[in-house]
């Protein structure tokens, strides 16, 4: 007579191969395997097609996982640095928290890492004489107390060279494929919207936007791709068009 294993033999044979499982792959020889293995192009493929494919079907859960793991880190460090604020003595909460460098190598540090690797990094190994906490504005402040007023703000984007770069970058950042697909279903959705059309209706009764209309259909009928537009569409039809005075003959 067969016997099958019990619910507390079969916890125990789980443990002992996960513990088996975790030494194996410590080992030098597997970690090598490894890492070769995950360096072929097709296994990267797969992997990257894989990873977009279950954010795709998973990315509420996903996004409500990474808010958690963020909030949890969040509090470990306020636990281990305090929840006093360097700058102001303020306390400071999980919403307004910031990694402040006392060294100030905090940009030379997030250029190879990012904010969360940072929060990460500090939390598993503390350093009371390099970090510490600080508001978002108050950090803000500390670092670039020229350009925290309004005023000033408003002077930077006025530059001609500022202007010129911001340019250059929304132009390109509306190129991109994915934003094209991105702001025409929000567009498509947005229109659909009772306030937008009902704005929209007012703005066109307006007698400045009634004249703007006209002029601008007056110059558009007069392009010569429109005028032979309209030719081939009223040939269709079995219809003739004067092209000098834009009407339909009978």
């Amino acid at each position: 007579m067969r016997l099958f294993p019990t619910q507390e033999v079969k916890v125990r044979q789980k443990e002992r191969m996960r513990i088996y499982h975790k030494e194996y792959m410590q080992r030098p020889k597997v970690k090598e395997k490894t890492r070769e293995y995950n360096q072929r192009p097709e296994v990267k493929l797969r992997r990257k097609e894989y990873c977009r494919r279950y954010h795709e079907e998973h990315k509420h859960e996903v996004k409500e996982r990474v808010r958690l793991v963020r909030e949890s880190y969040r509090q470990q460090f306020l636990s281990i640095y305090g929840k006093r604020c360097f700058v102001c003595k303020d306390e400071v909460t999980i919403s307004d928290l910031s990694v402040h460098h006392i060294n100030g190598d905090g940009p030379g540090e997030r250029l190879i890492m990012t904010q969360y690797s940072i929060l990460k990094k500090v939390v598993e190994h503390p350093d009371l004489t390099r970090y510490a906490t600080s508001h978002r504005n108050c950090h803000n402040h500390y670092h670039h107390p020229k350009t925290q007023t309004d005023q000033d703000k408003r002077e930077y984007y006025q530059r001609p060279e500022v202007k010129e770069r911001m340019r250059i970058y929304r132009k390109g950042y509306r190129q991109r494929p994915e934003n094209k697909e991105r702001m025409r279903i929000y567009h498509k959705e947005r229109n659909q919207r009772p306030d937008i059309k009902e704005r929209r209706r007012k703005e066109r009764e307006e007698p400045e936007a009634k004249k703007h209309k006209a002029e601008y259909d007056k110059k558009r009928s007069q392009r010569p791709e429109i005028k032979e537009r309209r030719r081939v569409q009223y040939a269709a039809k079995g219809q003739v068009i004067d092209v000098i005075k834009g009407k339909v003959k009978s």
